[in-house]
């Protein structure tokens, strides 16, 4: 049976595996904050440091690259990963809280470059239809981005946080020794002849990567990355959590397939007036949950509402990315996310410094009159919703290169 899998097959396999064992970790990490009594105040903190970490892995893969071969890059992803799965286990402190942080970010970053790369590289060596790889790429990684949560979330229900742990740290462990046995060439390959300057120039040269820069890190990153960090913090304090927070994450993914097959198939406006549209429903999202703690109202607001809204926008403007980087872009990619990822991290410290000036996670208080309790965290929201307001005008003035709309 082995030997009828193909190199595709055998790396998926290694992807599905490191997935679990990285993904199952991070999406828990604020529930298991406030059940060991870390102040709140790290929380943001702690995602300042991821995005740290992933602006210096993103940086640091463009450099390595021309010297160190993935498999080397693959194989210390497992042992990082493996280092902040350890010291959560053994030190549930603030100070672990702030380290793992930045181990995430240092791994996350280089793993989705490098996986990537991968299956390019791939394709080119084998003569495998781009068409059939990356849809098996895509597929896998919808399903384990459903999956991973609610198997997570079910393993800590059950047995706790110690088993959970262990259990990540098994796949991380049988992944990276899979990784360590691959003797394909394209695993011992460096780009240290690319032509960085070039590619640099292309990118930075042209207006349109500008105006994506700014539409991506100005608002989906302040806005839709911000709430999809902090909001677990929130659902934690409400009662979504360990394996509703895994149904969640299934519900979510089932609604942005559901949305992308309706708009692939026809076509309700522009893409302006798709993007412009979604953009509103996150913000009633975010301006709803603002005014209510129900467990039950929050999920569907989440899971459906905003889910719903923020996948129009990703599909009216997904031809933004694929015209500004193009696929086998080697440097383009990481350079946008390096500005991205250090804007992240400021605006996460900036949060945690909002949430708490205006009381924190424990505060109660009144919001247009409406008793509320996390009172720092809805202010927040308030903030996050009037981004988005700009973010639907930045729609419409930068129609042209945003969201053009194209015939085939």
């Amino acid at each position: 049976m082995l030997k009828r899998l193909t190199a595709l097959d055998l790396f998926l396999i290694m992807f599905v595996l490191m997935f679990y064992g990285r993904l199952s970790v991070v999406l828990f990490i604020p529930q298991y904050a406030i059940d060991y009594g870390i102040p709140a105040p790290y929380y943001s903190l702690h995602f300042a440091m991821v995005s740290v970490g992933s602006a210096v892995s993103n940086l640091l893969s463009i450099i390595l690259l021309r010297h160190v071969n993935p498999k080397k890059m693959f194989l210390a992803i497992g042992v990082i990963s493996g280092i902040y799965e350890v010291l959560l286990y053994l030190y549930p402190s603030p100070e672990t809280l702030l380290v793992s942080g930045l181990l995430i970010g240092l791994a996350a970053g280089t793993f989705w470059s490098l996986t990537f790369l991968m299956v390019c590289e791939l394709i080119d060596a084998h003569g495998l239809s781009t068409t059939d790889a990356f849809s098996r790429y895509n597929v896998i990684t919808t399903v384990m981005s459903a999956l991973t949560p609610l198997v997570a979330g079910a393993i800590v229900q059950a047995f706790g946080y110690s088993i959970w742990l262990l259990s990540a740290l098994a796949f991380l462990v049988i992944s990276t020794v899979i990784m360590a046995f691959f003797k394909d060439p394209i695993y011992y390959k460096t780009y240290g002849q690319y032509p960085i300057k070039e590619d640099l120039g292309k990118v930075l040269g042209n207006k349109r990567t500008v105006i994506t820069f700014l539409l991506t890190m100005l608002f989906m990153t302040l806005t839709v990355s911000t709430w999809s960090s902090l909001s677990r913090v929130f659902f934690a304090n409400i009662g979504i959590r360990s394996v509703w927070l895994g149904v969640l994450s299934v519900v979510v993914s089932a609604v942005t397939i559901i949305v992308y097959w309706l708009l692939a198939r026809k076509r309700f406006g522009t893409r302006r007036m798709i993007a412009t549209l979604g953009i509103i429903i996150f913000a009633a999202e975010l301006l709803l949950i603002t005014f209510t703690s129900d467990p039950l109202i929050v999920f569907i607001l989440e899971g459906v509402v905003g889910t719903a809204g923020i996948a129009a926008v990703s599909f009216a403007t997904q031809n933004i990315l694929k015209n500004t980087f193009q696929e086998r872009t080697y440097i383009g990619r990481p350079i946008f996310a390096l500005g991205m990822y250090i804007a992240n991290a400021i605006w996460f410290a900036a949060c945690g410094y909002i949430i708490a000036d205006c009381g924190g996670y424990t505060a109660v208080g009144q919001i247009l009159g409406i008793t509320v309790d996390q009172l720092g965290f809805r202010m927040l929201l308030l903030i996050m919703a009037l981004l988005t307001v700009l973010w639907a005008v930045s729609m419409w003035k930068y129609e042209g290169a945003m969201v053009k709309d194209r015939k085939d």
